[in-house]
């Protein structure tokens, strides 16, 4: 990265309402060692104002384009002064495999004076799990990882807690399927909406009666989380409700968790309705999305395909 191209943007940081264009803030992704000691020395000198707006415009732009990455600059900026911005540096790293950072998480989610700072920080930890279970990310030390996001569960302020038992969803330790049945008997909107999550993340269908009847449920929250919680489950017994559903449904989010949902579960006729819908529709964003979930229905079918042609050892074992 040009110094010249970075310093100049950094004095527009300076400036009342300013202003950064896609190009400038793309400056910041993929920063090298040299360019983020350059940024801290300016940083300084930014406002507190103007370093919130600014890192909310930059997650807006990381959430809208999957070619950049600003997991640098986040991990230069957790261990600011400033609560917000450690939150919003946190917020970019939400896909980071660094485990290296895994004590400062720690010490964040267990130190840290500030709700919002502890929740970001459990949902980086939640992601490092993931990838784990996943046998994505071999050099965590996973049980440190566990064992701090169930701490966490007993936090003083619900939305941490709520996000370490959504994390904990990942994790296959037994404890965890006690604490989601603790949750889901909670009258708490948000609690079952984090409950939901966990079961979704928990890859058990013993919460297949509670996924499904929370696709009833009046409250938009709770059900948009069972929605996407079938489809993360690949819940069968789920196509048929959700395909009804979409003949009734208005809101355009839980529509399009719908298209997502049943793109992971697949099975009968699901292909044909999401051609259908394209062929119908003349909405870009909503034809890209199909487009997308087709995409993902053809790995599903893949898969399905692939378990379907599996012998099991003893059964070969038999035709020999």
């Amino acid at each position: 990265m040009a110094t010249t191209i970075l310093n100049n943007v950094l004095k527009k940081l300076k400036s009342p309402d300013f202003i950064l264009a896609e190009k400038e803030l793309d400056v910041f992704s993929d920063m090298d060692p040299k360019s983020v000691s350059t940024f801290l020395q300016e940083w300084k000198g930014v406002n507190d104002e103007n370093k919130t707006k600014f890192l909310q415009e930059l997650y807006e732009h990381y959430l809208d384009n999957t070619l950049v990455s600003f997991e640098a600059l986040g991990v230069a900026l957790i261990k600011d002064d400033l609560a917000s911005v450690r939150a919003s540096a946190l917020q970019l790293l939400d896909e980071t495999e660094k485990c290296a950072i895994l004590p400062d998480l720690v010490k964040m989610i267990t130190t840290d004076t500030d709700e919002n700072v502890r929740e970001a920080a459990v949902r980086v930890v939640g992601n490092f799990v993931r990838l784990y279970e996943y046998g994505d990310l071999d050099d965590l030390d996973n049980t440190t990882a566990e064992n701090v996001l169930l701490k966490a569960y007993h936090d003083e302020h619900s939305k941490v807690a709520r996000a370490a038992l959504e994390s904990l969803g990942y994790a296959g330790r037994d404890e965890v399927y006690g604490l989601i049945e603790q949750s889901f008997e909670k009258k708490d909107t948000a609690w079952q909406v984090s409950a939901l999550r966990a079961a979704g993340r928990s890859a058990d269908d013993r919460w297949a009666g509670q996924i499904l009847n929370g696709l009833n449920d009046a409250d938009s929250d709770v059900c948009l989380a069972a929605i996407e919680s079938a489809g993360e489950l690949e819940l069968k017994l789920a196509r048929q409700p959700l395909l009804d559903m979409l003949e009734e449904i208005e809101d355009v989010e839980m529509y399009e968790a719908i298209i997502w949902s049943l793109s992971s579960i697949g099975g009968e006729d699901v292909r044909t309705y999401l051609e259908a819908l394209i062929a119908n529709s003349e909405d870009e964003d909503l034809i890209e999305l199909i487009e997308d979930a087709l995409m993902n229905l053809t790995f599903t079918e893949d898969l399905e395909s692939f378990d379907m042609m599996a012998v099991d050892p003893d059964e070969e074992e038999d035709l020999k």
